[in-house]
């Protein structure tokens, strides 16, 4: 019974946390938006005293590549100081929503939230980015 419940009470901490295991991509339409399906993804990047970058590839279901690149200072909270996208032959600037970042004093940085991806300053797609650490270093994006 014990067992069952921290089970339970861990799964409910979890779920309220927010944690997710993928991203969400969602392309703008006249409408509003509509979700696309992301087939795999990965974020690189490097932090370097009170910046850190990072360059997140999805691969969409259909097969395209959508990659952006983020640049997040701190003062003394997590800010995006710069940020872009492409797409094919389409891409633009990242503006955030919101910033989610942990750490990276010790391991990697892990770094997330939710981005609109603008092409002429008009949003193109908005992606929700679940917080993820940066494995592998990337000095120069």
């Amino acid at each position: 019974m014990r067992a069952v419940f921290l089970l339970v009470s861990l799964a409910t901490l979890v779920s309220a946390c927010g944690i997710d295991a993928n991203p969400t991509v969602e392309r703008a339409t006249a409408d509003g938006y509509e979700v696309l399906t992301v087939e795999s993804w990965n974020i690189d990047g490097l932090r370097d005293g009170a910046r850190t970058r990072a360059l997140v590839v999805l691969t969409l279901g259909d097969g395209r590549e959508l990659q952006f690149e983020l640049v997040l200072d701190y003062d003394p909270a997590p800010v995006l100081t710069q940020g872009s996208w492409s797409s094919g032959g389409a891409g633009g600037t990242v503006q955030a929503e919101a910033v989610r970042f942990v750490g990276g004093q010790g391991d990697g940085p892990s770094v997330g939230g939710q981005y609109l991806l603008l092409e002429n300053g008009e949003p193109r797609f908005r992606v929700v980015l679940p917080l993820s650490r940066i494995a592998t270093p990337v000095p120069e994006i």
